[in-house]
């Protein structure tokens, strides 16, 4: 009995340490996702099994969040081209995917880099029913405005609990001054 006791044990606590480290490895990808230390994702990738759905305490999103929301297309690219990621996930809150931050910051390499793939979805809902085309439309990023309504399924209707995409392409002056085709007069041409 002590005998199977300790094995037990000892295969208990090899569990433990194999997931501390897991965890240790996740958390430095977060960071330097979140930082955009590139030779240190590419060397931290080279160890780890999945980065699909990590979401850690530590910022609660996973790597490919963070690059996309700080502008590391570099990372982002070295994400995407993990077999086993999701470039779709939510974060825990506002639930915003990749491609929301991406759309949010204005980070027009990363809208495209995700629109390029067949598994994202660019309708995708978050914190009062948020979208991309909406938020590039309150952050007043035409260009971004425009990479998604060259998208035929993109739906430009879809209303939030705030307000809708018309409104905040209108209010935030979406297509003035700008040398990409006014979004305005394409925005209100659709509807």
């Amino acid at each position: 009995m002590a005998v199977e006791g300790t094995i037990q044990w000892a295969v208990d606590a090899a569990q433990k340490v194999q997931s501390r480290s897991q965890r240790v490895f996740h958390i430095a990808l977060q960071i330097s996702a979140n930082r955009g230390y590139v030779p240190i994702v590419e060397l931290l990738l080279k160890f780890m099994a999945s980065t699909q759905n990590f979401q850690g305490s530590w910022l609660q999103a996973t790597p490919l969040h963070l690059a996309a929301k700080n502008g590391h297309s570099a990372i982002v690219e070295l994400l995407l081209a993990m077999a086993n990621i999701n470039p779709d996930v939510k974060d825990r809150k506002p639930h915003y995917t990749p491609l929301m931050y991406a759309c949010w910051n204005g980070h027009v390499s990363i809208v495209q880099q995700l629109l390029a793939r067949n598994d994202v979805d660019f309708n995708a809902h978050g914190v009062y029913e948020a979208t991309p085309l909406l938020l590039a439309c309150y952050r007043n990023h035409p260009e971004i405005i425009n990479l998604l309504l060259a998208k035929d399924s993109i739906d430009i209707n879809l209303a939030t609990l705030l307000n809708d995409t018309i409104h905040y392409s209108c209010y935030n002056g979406v297509g003035q001054n700008t040398e990409t085709e006014n979004t305005h007069t394409t925005c209100l041409s659709v509807s």
